[in-house]
């Protein structure tokens, strides 16, 4: 019985030792946070002075990190009227794709293509292309910011993209004082936050997007436009103007989370959105729109040499116990 005793013992050791051996558990903690807008048009009503904007900036940044290691950049570029002051024609404002050093597989610049789960990596990326306000045919911007983990210890990454893009630009309206000056703008945008764990290990996962616009002017008037899914009522907030509609074919303003293993949280689209603003007083008025795309994900997986001696020393507790007993 001693020897059959120690022999069960010795196999059990057998096994813990290949559970150490196999390595950390596996799992995908994913985030995702998407956002392209294209077809950007923006109409001005009784306009005096000309119908082109004045002073105006762009900006696109980027930021992505695996397991405590970043790349980011920023990047800007300004001018005034139609022309393309300091901004490149075509692909007005992209810096370099960012991936977390050690990122499996790596974002090539411009590349806004939804990578997905199944290796360890973080990126981020964002563009304005085709800058209506600086002469071109339309407007439109990309951002994205992904992350994935595979495997790790207390393992983290996150990528973020902070205004995305951001077009500010100045109008006077001379409407002698009644009430008719008039604010349109309009897009096509497609989305997605995506928070998603999978396999057998703990973790957390966050997605956001966000994308907002703001007409201030000098006489007091400020409006505030956050696409959140509601269609075909007034939306602003804080403005002066007597109408203020928008049309919305979804929530452009969303974060998905997950904390569970199979418990996927996703909000994507794509569709129409217009905002127009009527009863604008005079005043010089400047707009902005901005838009963001965040992920974080983290996960906590046991080590190896962890639930090597936890095993041997149960099963060590357990042959002290076999002797006692014969």
């Amino acid at each position: 019985m001693k020897n059959s005793g120690f022999k069960g013992l010795g196999a059990a050791l057998v096994s813990v030792a290949a559970l150490g051996a196999a390595g950390p558990a596996s799992a995908d903690v994913y985030g995702l946070g998407k956002l392209a807008i294209t077809g950007l048009t923006t109409e001005i009503g009784n306009l005096s002075g000309g119908t082109g904007p004045g002073a105006w900036n762009f900006s696109t940044s980027a930021n992505a990190n695996l397991n405590g290691l970043s790349d980011g950049f920023l990047e800007t570029c300004n001018g005034s009227g139609v022309g393309l002051g300091n901004c490149s024609a075509g692909i007005v404002l992209s810096g370099p794709a960012v991936n977390g050093p050690g990122s499996v597989p790596v974002r090539a610049d411009n590349d806004f293509s939804v990578f997905g789960q199944g290796s360890e990596f973080s990126s981020a990326d964002a563009a304005v292309i085709d800058a209506q306000l600086v002469g071109d045919a339309a407007t439109s911007t990309s951002l994205i910011a992904e992350s994935n983990l595979v495997t790790g210890t207390n393992a983290a990454a996150s990528s973020n993209v902070a205004s995305g893009t951001s077009l500010n630009f100045e109008f006077i309206i001379d409407d002698a004082g009644d009430g008719t000056g008039e604010f349109a703008i309009a897009f096509t945008a497609d989305w997605a936050s995506v928070a998603d764990i999978t396999g057998d290990s703990e973790g957390s996962a966050t997605g956001v997007i966000s994308a907002s616009a703001r007409l201030t002017s000098s006489n007091g008037t400020f409006i505030d436009w956050a696409p959140n899914g509601t269609d075909g009522v007034q939306v602003c907030v804080g403005g002066a103007a007597t109408a203020c509609i928008a049309s919305e074919a979804g929530n452009l303003n969303t974060t998905s989370s997950s904390g569970e293993n199979g418990s996927r949280d996703e909000n994507s689209g794509s569709g129409f959105f217009s905002l127009a603003v009527t009863g604008l007083e005079s005043g010089t008025y400047s707009f902005s729109l901005g838009a963001s795309g965040q992920s974080v994900v983290s996960q906590e997986v046991p080590a190896p040499a962890t639930l090597l001696l936890l095993g041997a020393g149960l099963l060590a507790g357990a042959g002290t116990y076999r002797r006692r007993k014969a």
